[in-house]
């Protein structure tokens, strides 16, 4: 049972990253974007 809900917090941590790290993507070319402009 412990095992899961470990599984399921790395699991969590990893989703939250990739989210984390596409946003800060789609921020990072807007601002160049806005830039360019």
């Amino acid at each position: 049972m412990s095992y899961d809900w470990n599984g399921a917090r790395l699991r969590r941590t990893r989703l939250m990253r990739l989210t984390g790290g596409a946003i800060f993507l789609c921020l990072a070319v807007t601002v160049s974007i806005m830039m360019r402009l």
